[in-house]
């Protein structure tokens, strides 16, 4: 009963208003364009015409700017935006922990939920993964296809709706253009792994003698994947003196009978090493097994036509969007332990002494008798476990616009849906084939296994699907605007509109993932299908009332037929004081409903990175096994919550920009954001660093006594074990964020070396509190790491340039500050920090000819490691693969060919 996910992404109507760039808040990233700045339509309103150019801090990103950027996706395109905090990746999927085959935007570092991604003005597919919330997926953008990125800094819920409290990324794809053109891109590290090849083809024009234009884009890439073996900073998963990511749970087998824990056969390096703690016993090294960054391929492509309708002021538009991204990923070693649905206990096999494998000498030596029990066993000798994902994405839109009796209108209907199917691929067995294995005395605990009993397991190994998940969205949106008089300062405007969406969320999950069947910590998962109807109705006006000021006031109402209802007003002002001085403000009030998947996603359980921890109430008693006291790791179940409320939020903007003219420019923009009843829930590394708080919030259920508990585990004094971290989305409580942009460029006039160009793109957090509870204090994580991450104050991206005949240099310096590094035992062990990540790019690029263009690109010059640190909120332990790349060098060698 493998189970569908379909929930929809929601569509959104296309936000539009010519202004120039010289008005426009900050240049993408500033330093890249050198030619003289023009006019373009920009994300922010509906509205077009001069009196807003300016009003909003908007960073544009064009086609030249992403050529010069050296990125290879769109993922890597925005990691290089100041006010873009990069956390959802796709290292993060490795072990199941994140969303797969997943990266998404997160302006302001307020989560990808809060960051509304466009394509050309109207939403995309949300991502399948219903366990985290996600939003848009940004791998399934083709680059190549991609005229200019458009960044709205700022809450935009009035406009857009739901998701756009942390502001906008709109991606606009080419559509005038008339040829084709081959780009080929090819990638590999210094240090190995993580190679790329890439190859795209983008071709336009008209259709025969008419006067229907099309523009398409079909882009292959393929990425090999980044083993931890293959970095010295993670080949091990202990680091003596900084993180101890190493598990009780090993092969050969860890045995426990009344007298305590043994290792009977020892230790098997690399998988197993001596416990460094010096328990006696051995532990397992995750790094032996595990990615760094997984193998993927993706292959996207776009489509636009458009074309004249019934008369030459209508025209007709259609586009297409459709992507599948494969990627595998491999994790550790899975325990050989069965779970009881009944009961919510787990199950161990037994080692009989009737076994040929049976310590007979060690266990006379020990004076052990009687059955072993397997608590402490993972079957690494059959390597670690691999997964394949497979995301199909697309999305269909058809349109009209027009004008009529002074009105300017568009409408279009949109389709979107998003399927992620997951398999196993090795390192998977069920739990009753590997106990009768063991009970039968065939399967060897302790080593290597006869070629009869490899080849049964071969035989048994489960390569099954265990979930497909899927989002939909049908809707349509229309809008219309007009001129309404002259006012003082300019032209009055109005703009009206309306959109209507239905969305949908499936799950479906096989017999093996909801019954709990498999070893190795795949458990969980219902079939579910949900759906809910959106609607909106807004409308904003454009008021130049003075010589020198202009206001824009915008309104949305919102209402979800499961998730409330809102209305969200804005009003921004624009004050032109000086023809080289603009000052700009706005204040707002934002809305997110819980998106389906928040409310409900199915609940799964599964091993929690970080939960190798010590229950601090059961620890306390010296008689207690090291298995109670959490040492061999808990358990996380994430799930929905049907009784979330919505979030609620208002922002503020202030800025200043000077200069504006081709030459030079500088933009400094002061904003803050203030939400309510904030969504989310805190990981288990971060509850254990304070357990007796979060065990008041009811993080951590106990067994109760009287309760049937997993085998070897015992209650004292009235207090059970913990069954697991519960992960159950919530309304946290309140969260305030403010912080600075900085933005400047600056290009010479012609010298004899060139033109020489200078560009900065910066974001100062001065504070990211956060309550876990309405009724706590608030943590902030400004400048270190709390809850789930740190968010650093300081990002920048510094870039000079030099543009000479037929050569293109850029220097680019990416810099992240340093910050308050996790700390898992506040009690016991002292801050530390996490070093700046400062790495410098180079990039030179060749114009042979109109057609064809090479370029060579180097990032990372340097070879710089990523900064360690002890999180453990991650399956990747010694650095923070939120944040940092491990890849270290990359050099891409890109040619281009105009036909």
């Amino acid at each position: 009963m493998l189970m569908r996910v379909r929930s929809h992404v929601r569509l959104k109507a296309k936000a539009r208003a010519t202004i120039g760039i010289l008005g426009s808040a900050l240049l993408a990233v500033p330093g890249w364009a050198t030619e003289p700045l023009e006019p373009v339509v920009i994300t922010g309103s509906y509205l077009q015409g001069p009196a807003l150019s300016g009003a909003l801090p908007v960073q544009v990103l064009t086609r030249r700017d992403i050529e010069r950027s050296g990125a290879a996706t769109t993922t890597e395109l925005l990691s290089r935006v100041a006010a873009n905090q990069p956390y959802q990746t796709e290292a993060i999927s490795v072990g199941g922990y994140g969303p797969a085959g997943y990266a998404g935007a997160n302006l302001r570092g307020l989560g990808d939920s809060n960051t509304l991604v466009l394509v050309n003005g109207r939403r995309i597919a949300q991502h399948a993964a219903v366990a985290y919330g996600t939003g848009a997926d940004l791998l399934s953008i083709p680059l190549a296809a991609v005229e200019r990125v458009e960044i709205l800094k700022d809450g935009a819920s009035a406009l857009y709706g739901a998701d756009a409290v942390g502001g906008v990324v709109n991606f606009i794809l080419r559509s005038d253009y008339s040829g084709t053109e081959v780009q080929l891109d090819l990638g590999g590290t210094t240090h190995g792994g993580a190679g790329r090849q890439a190859l795209s083809l983008t071709s336009g024009g008209a259709l025969g003698q008419s006067d229907v234009r099309w523009v398409g884009t079909v882009a292959w890439q393929k990425e090999q994947r980044l083993a931890a073996s293959q970095r010295p900073f993670s080949r091990s998963s202990y680091v003596p003196g900084l993180v101890n990511g190493l598990s009780y749970g090993t092969w050969p087998a860890t045995v426990s009978n009344a007298n305590g824990d043994y290792n009977p056969a020892g230790c098997r390096a690399p998988y197993s090493v001596d416990d460094p703690a010096g328990s006696g016993l051995c532990v397992y090294d995750p790094a032996s097994q595990m990615d760094l960054q997984p193998a993927s391929q993706r292959l996207n492509g776009t489509l636009r036509l458009d074309g004249k309708a019934w008369d030459a002021t209508t025209r007709w538009f259609a586009e297409g969007m459709a992507s599948r991204a494969t990627q595998r990923t491999t994790a550790t070693a899975g325990w050989v332990a069965g779970f009881d649905t009944a009961s919510g206990t787990y199950q161990y096999p037994s080692l009989p002494t009737s076994s040929p494998y049976y310590p007979t000498a060690w266990a006379a030596a020990n004076g052990v008798t009687g059955p072993l029990d397997l608590f402490y066993w993972r079957m690494a000798d059959q390597g670690g476990r691999v997964d394949r994902h497979v995301g199909d994405q697309q999305r269909w839109l058809m349109g009209l616009q027009g004008q009529d009796g002074g009105w300017q209108w568009e409408g279009a209907a949109t389709t979107t849906r998003h399927r992620l199917a997951s398999s196993m691929q090795r390192g998977y067995y069920r739990y009753t084939d590997l106990a009768a294995m063991v009970a039968d005395g065939s399967l060897n605990p302790f080593g290597e296994q006869t070629a009869a009993t490899q080849a049964r397991l071969n035989a048994l190994a489960v390569r099954d699907g265990y979930s497909v998940l899927e989002t939909r969205t049908q809707g349509v949106d229309l809008k219309a605007s007009r001129a309404l008089g002259r006012l003082a300062g300019g032209d009055a405007a109005l703009a009206l509109g309306t959109d209507i969406r239905r969305e949908k969320l499936l799950s479906d999950y096989s017999d093996d993932a909801v019954n709990c069947v498999v070893s190795a910590g795949l458990c969980g998962g219902v079939d579910l299908a949900r759906a809910r109807t959106v609607g909106a109705l807004f409308g904003e006006l454009s008021l130049p009332f003075a010589p020198a000021w202009s206001a824009q006031l915008a309104v949305r109402h919102d209402r979800y037929s499961i998730g409330g209802k809102a209305t969200s007003p804005k009003l921004a002002l624009k004050w032109q004081a000086a023809a080289d001085v603009m000052w700009r403000a706005s204040v707002g009030k934002g809305f997110i409903a819980p998106t389906l998947e928040q409310l409900y996603a199915p609940g799964v359980l599964a091993y929690a990175p970080g939960g190798e921890a010590p229950d601090t109430l059961l620890c306390a008693d010296p008689t207690v096994l090291s298995y109670d006291c959490g040492a061999f790791g808990h358990n996380q179940r994430t799930s929905g919550n049907a009784q979330l409320q919505p979030e609620t939020s208002r922002q503020f903007g202030l800025g200043l920009v000077l200069g504006g003219t081709p030459r030079w420019q500088v933009s400094l923009d002061a904003w803050a954001i203030d939400k309510r009843n904030k969504i989310g829930f805190v990981p288990a590394g971060t509850v254990f660093a304070d357990q007796s708080l979060y065990e008041s919030l009811g993080y951590l259920p106990r067994y109760q006594p009287g309760d049937v508990l997993p085998d070897g585990s015992t209650c004292v004094s009235s207090v059970c074990p913990i069954k697991y971290v519960d992960a159950q989305y919530r309304n946290l409580g309140r969260q305030k964020v403010t912080g600075l942009d900085v933005g400047g460029r600056w290009r010479s006039p012609a010298t004899a070396w060139g033109v020489w160009s200078l560009g900065l793109d910066g974001t100062w957090v001065q504070r990211y509190a956060t309550q876990v509870s309405a009724f706590s204090g608030y943590v902030d994580q400004a400048g270190h790491y709390a809850l789930d991450r740190p968010v650093p104050r300081w990002r920048h991206l510094l870039q000079a340039g030099l543009a000479q005949g037929p050569w293109q240099w850029t220097v680019g310096h990416r810099f992240v500050a340093s910050y308050v590094d996790f700390n898992p035992d506040p009690s016991t062990l002292a801050d530390r920090r996490v070093r700046p990540q400062s790495l410098w790019d180079l990039q030179g690029a060749y114009r042979y000819s109109d057609s064809m263009t090479l370029s060579l690109g180097v990032q990372n010059l340097f070879g710089v490691a990523p900064p360690a640190s002890r999180q453990v909120n991650s399956f990747q332990v010694g650095f923070d693969p939120h944040f940092a790349d491990p890849r270290g060098r990359v050099v891409s060698l890109r040619s281009r060919w105009s036909l």
